[in-house]
Order: C-alpha cells, then structure tokens, then sequence
C-alpha cells in the first residue's frame, strides 16, 4: 500500500476570549488547515486534559475556574458562567468532552481545507476578571476504509462488529442483491440481501443438519442445544422437535428440499406458547423472522410466484406432518418465531395464487430463514 500523508497547520498559537460581566455571549473563532492524500479523507479531533477554563493567575491563592455547558444550548439559552463550542453549520452550542470532540472531517482527499471551531461564553459579575485559557490538542487522523459486506465471512461475523461498522455494512449493500456469506458451524454457503423493508434477510432455505449442537457463541441460543438426528419419521408431536436433512436443493415433482424443522426444533427447544421464540437456530446474530415481519413481506409479494421472483428467492419445499411429505414444488411453508398457543405456532404459507401466515401444529416440518438481529 503507498504511504498516506497528511498535514495539519494551526495559524494561532493561542485563542484569546475577552469576556464580558454583563451576561453577554462573547465568541472567538479558530482554524485549522488540513491537507492528505488519505482515499477517505480525514477526522480531526480536539482534546484537552480538563474541561474547564482556568484563570492563568490566582485569586486568594485558588484558581477561578468556568466549567462547560451540562447540555447543548441555542443561544438563547446559553447558561451563564459556562463556556461551549460549535461548528459552523451547528444550530446548538455544545459543552466539552475533554476525552475527544470531532472539529472537522473529510470524506475524500483534500488540498487544504480549513475547518473553523467556535467558542463561547457568557459571564456575570460572580466570576473574577481575568485571562482564562484551556490547552487544546488538535489530531488530524486518516480515515480507514469503511468496512463494506464484502469484508465478511461468515454470518455469525455479524454478532461481534460494532453498530457503527453495522451500519457501514448496511450501507454498502445494494438493495435486491444477494451477497454470499458462510455459516461457520457446518461452512455451508447462503446468500443474504436487504429488502425492501430494510431487514437483511437469508435468501436461501437454513440446511443445518440433524445431531448439530449449538452454542451461544455459534447460534442464537442461551445454551448448548443438539438438534435431534435427521428422520424422516415422526413430525407427529407437537411438543417435540424434528429434523429432517433432505440433502437436496431441487425444490420440485414433489421433492424434499433442503432441511425441514418442527417448531421445537426450530425455535432450539424453547417451544413457547406464546409470543416470540428467545432463542432459534439461525446463526448468532440472526434469527427467525416474527409473524409480523412476514406479514410485512407477504404485503408487497402477495403470492407464490411473486415470492419466488423478488428478492426474498422463496422455493416452493413443501411440509412434512406425521412422516410423511406434502405440497413439494407446489407449496412454500416457513415458520416464524411467533406461537400462538401451546401446540401452534405462525407460518408463512404460499401457493401459485396466495401467500398468508396462519397458525398451525408445531409438530410440522417446514422450512426456515434467518433475519439479521
């Protein structure tokens, strides 16, 4: 990678607010001049080791001292005998952060931008005449590159990064476009995308095999939880969890696709009997979609084949109910994390003419997708 340089060029070597006792805001302004080749630009951050301005000769042997603004203030309501600072564009004066406050930043590279700070403050005859000062550090920073979804992995890479790199994340996501990620317990590969409702959603069936066991580090449980071993048989209790692996991705002529799960299983033995699953097994960092945010989608993509073209890529994998298998390559059935009693729960069902979320025995075995957290 070639060096990056960047120059930060302060012309005052002090700042000086002569202040008056008559209660009236008194401003000063300071500059600092930056130049990088940075290919993000730059962030310039004011420091200092106190929050307060201090009065350079003592009074009585003790040092006067005006604290910072408690809260930020419009002009009007500056509070006396306090001092803050703002930016050109700000609408509020703003009290100090000794630990760090950003003055100036750049998204791209730049020549010699100057960013201007603004200080204030507003006395009365109770704080002492005299020179009061404050010892600044200005730092200007090259900007990293921003973190986009093509720096990660695996979907449970999610769960550690921060909200702000989240965010970035988000950002760089095309809306419709999926994007491949793995699922580090077993490396399988899905494909993700941002819908039109914002959520980041899995774009293919979850295929997690019958006997895994998961961890609150690897899945979205609180616990240890190992699925049951895949079988065809069963998918007769409502209170007991069922797995089945078809081993396929032909969604069609009647065929078992991907895997299908009970709702027990699903919900990774958490079973509730009402509300929302705590725990499933998505990946950490994800989980099964509530009723609600499938009715969200069910909305706008009404029916099977409207499923199946938008972005959401819906198959139609059919069910599994008392060991025997329905509606391949003519109808989808996806649990949500919601029950709606004890031996029901909420899934989406599609067919070539509709697509609606209804209650039905937890005991069947449907397919399931993950919605990031």
């Amino acid at each position: 990678m070639d060096d990056i340089s960047i120059s930060l060029t302060i012309p005052q070597d002090s700042v000086k607010l002569y202040l008056d006792p008559t209660a009236s805001l008194e401003t000063v302004d300071a500059s600092a001049v930056v130049s990088t080749d940075a290919p993000y630009g730059y962030t310039l951050t004011m420091t200092a080791s106190d929050s307060n301005l201090t009065r350079t000769t003592a009074l009585d042997g003790a040092y006067p001292t005006i604290p910072t603004l408690a809260q930020d203030s419009t002009q009007v309501g500056f509070a006396v005998n306090h001092w803050g600072w703002k930016l050109p564009d700000d609408t509020k004066w703003h009290p100090f952060n000794p630990a760090g406050v950003t003055i100036g930043s750049s998204e791209e590279p730049v020549t010699s931008k100057t960013d201007i700070v603004t200080f204030a403050s507003k006395v009365n005859s109770l704080i002492p005449t005299g020179l009061y000062e404050i010892d600044f550090s200005i730092a200007a920073t090259a900007n990293s590159r921003p973190i986009s979804i093509y720096d990660v992995v695996y979907m449970q890479d999610f769960k550690e990064v921060s909200d702000s790199d989240k965010s970035s994340i988000l950002s760089s996501m095309t809306e419709g476009t999926s994007y491949p990620l793995k699922d580090s317990r077993d490396n399988q590969e899905y494909t993700v995308a941002k819908l039109f409702d914002g959520n980041i959603w899995m774009t293919k069936n979850l295929n997690l095999a019958g006997g895994t066991t998961l961890t609150p580090q690897d899945s979205n449980v609180a616990s240890n939880y190992t699925l049951p071993n895949s079988s065809t048989s069963g998918f007769s209790d409502d209170f007991t969890a069922y797995v089945y692996n078809s081993n396929s991705t032909t969604c069609g002529n009647n065929s078992p696709c991907y895997s299908y799960y009970s709702y027990p299983a699903a919900t990774a033995g958490a079973n509730p009997s009402s509300g929302d699953a705590t725990s499933d097994i998505c990946p950490a960092g994800w989980r099964l979609p509530t009723k609600v945010e499938y009715e969200t989608l069910i909305a706008t993509y009404n029916t099977g084949p409207k499923l199946i073209a938008s972005p959401f890529l819906g198959v139609y994998g059919g069910s599994y109910y008392d060991s025997t298998f329905y509606y391949g390559g003519t109808g989808g059935y996806y649990w949500s994390s919601t029950a709606s009693g004890s031996t029901t729960a909420y899934r989406m069902y599609f067919d070539s003419s509709e697509a609606v979320m209804y209650s039905h025995e937890k005991k069947c075995g449907s397919s399931a997708r993950c919605i990031l957290q």
